[in-house]
């Protein structure tokens, strides 16, 4: 599981300039060089060196030499703060701790706050609190960050440039000189990439290209990702799990990808996909998009005109003021949208469907459904499936498409002076051309070949042929006003979209 907070973007793409593998052969040859240099100076006597009060340097037969920087100088050692050794070969490291050099050139374990080490083409610089064993190359400690920088000068600017990476955390480490860092306990928090420039006074300055801030992803996998799919593997499994995913007040696009997430859009257009796995998906303020993805998820958009679409699993969506687009699928969905023009289409499944103030669009689709509509003027299709039906106030047009036994709907609070009946002429064929007026019967049944209609109190029919030879379907049981109910009140669905 990782955590990530003021995230802008999951969908940024790691490319350093500089490839893993080559990488990582550049700093073994690096690490092997060193190692001799090391076995040099503790085999060889210097040609030459020079210990004074502040700075220390020596040379070697085979072209090492080594640099310090002296912090307290007696008769028969010396101890250093900063520490440069360099190899034949070209090869370096650079520590700034505290080391101690007897007279006879004898090293102690170094200490150090930052090293950095590496050829002319790689290098790796390690900010915290660890300690090398001179004798066995073995180091060992707590980084803070942790950089991979690969040699890109740009000889037109007067430093020296590098790409990189960058890990930051709080890392126990175990290793190498020679074979680098072999164990890595604790999280990594954040990483970016970019350019990192050198100066003649050794003063690293980062301009990342891009920063990924506020995750918690275990050091250990992020060493073997890198060990076997290099840079790639960073990105690749970022998102992989049950995360927590905290946006910014901008227009953030947070994908979860799989796992069983929670993601914050906070303010701003937003773009939410939760991917796999049963999600917590916020939108917050602004117009979001969002999208649920396979698993039965928790969608929660405060306010906004925000489109939502999650038609895979039992979707459970809560949106606020705002015109909104949402589309469910073939789970049992429960949507309640806040007040605004709504248009929502829930698919198959038994779904329970609440909107607020508005003129709303409500396609239920196929089950049995229950539907409140709030106040304004609404148009409800109920779908397939016995239906249970609340217009609200204002003007109400209820749309029928079903015709099969079975499929009879219950609507509550029909009221003749206002609400409309209307007929998918697709379906209730017998109505093609509009409904007229001699073609709706209040009665037990049809009386003549075009009584298409029948109103039996509060029980509403369908008869195909028109005169009673066939049997009549129920399609709907009607409560609420019905006094003063007449032909006015049928309707087929082009007339009323013309």
């Amino acid at each position: 599981m990782a955590t990530f907070v003021d995230l802008n973007t999951t969908a940024a793409t790691l490319n350093p300039g500089f490839s893993f593998s080559a990488y990582t052969a550049q700093m073994e040859a690096a690490g092997s060089s060193l190692v001799d240099a090391v076995d040099t100076i503790a085999y060889y006597s210097p040609m030459s060196y020079d210990v004074g009060a502040t700075s220390a340097h020596a040379e070697w037969f085979d072209g090492t030499t080594l640099d310090a920087t002296v912090s307290s100088l007696s008769s028969t050692s010396a101890t250093l703060s900063e520490l440069s050794l360099e190899s034949g070969d070209g090869a370096w490291i650079d520590v700034k701790g505290s080391v101690k050099v007897t007279a006879d050139l004898d090293v102690s374990n170094m200490t150090l706050r930052e090293a950095d080490y590496g050829n002319d083409q790689a290098a790796q610089v390690l900010f915290g609190s660890a300690t090398i064993n001179v004798s066995t190359g073995a180091l060992g400690g707590k980084l803070t960050s942790l950089v991979l920088a690969w040699h890109n000068d740009n000889p037109g600017t007067a430093g020296d440039e590098w790409l990189y990476v960058k890990l930051n955390g709080s890392v126990a480490v175990t290793g190498s000189i020679d074979d680098g860092l072999t164990g890595l306990t604790g999280k990594v928090t954040s990483f970016e990439w970019g350019t990192l420039t050198a100066t003649q006074s050794g003063i690293q300055s980062y301009s990342p290209t891009h920063v990924i801030s506020g995750v918690k992803i275990d050091a250990s996998q992020i060493v073997d990702n890198l060990d076997t799919s290099g840079f790639d593997s960073l990105m690749a499994g970022l998102y992989a799990g049950s995360d927590k995913i905290d946006g910014t007040a901008g227009n953030d696009f947070l994908d979860a990808s799989t796992g069983n997430d929670k993601v914050w859009g906070e303010e701003g257009n937003d773009t939410l996909i939760g991917g796999l796995g049963n999600d917590q998906l916020f939108g917050g303020a602004g117009d979001d998009t969002i999208s649920g993805g396979a698993g039965n998820d928790k969608i929660i958009d405060d306010s906004g005109n925000n489109r939502i679409d999650d038609t895979e699993g039992n979707a459970n969506i809560v949106s606020g003021a705002g015109d909104d687009f949402i589309t469910t699928g073939a789970g049992n969905d429960k949507v309640v949208a806040g007040d605004g023009i709504n248009d929502i289409d829930t698919g198959l499944g038994n779904d329970s469907i609440v909107t607020g103030g508005g003129d709303d669009f409500i396609w239920a689709g196929a089950g049995n459904d229950k539907i409140v509509a709030g106040a304004g003027n609404d148009w409800i299709v109920s779908g397939d499936g016995a239906d249970k039906i609340v217009g609200g106030l204002g003007i109400d047009t209820f749309v029928f498409d079903n015709v099969s036994a079975g499929g009879m709907d219950n609507i509550a609070d029909f009221n003749a002076a206002e609400d409309l009946l209307a007929f998918d002429t697709d379906v209730f064929t017998s109505l093609a051309g509009g409904v007229a007026a001699d073609e709706v019967v209040f009665g037990k049944t049809a009386l003549d070949a075009n009584d298409f209609l029948i109103l039996d109190g509060s029980k509403l029919f369908y008869d195909a042929d028109g005169n009673g030879a066939g049997a009549a379907v129920q399609i709907a049981n009607l409560k609420g006003v019905l006094t003063g109910i007449g032909a006015a009140n049928f309707a087929d669905v082009d007339s009323l979209l013309v």
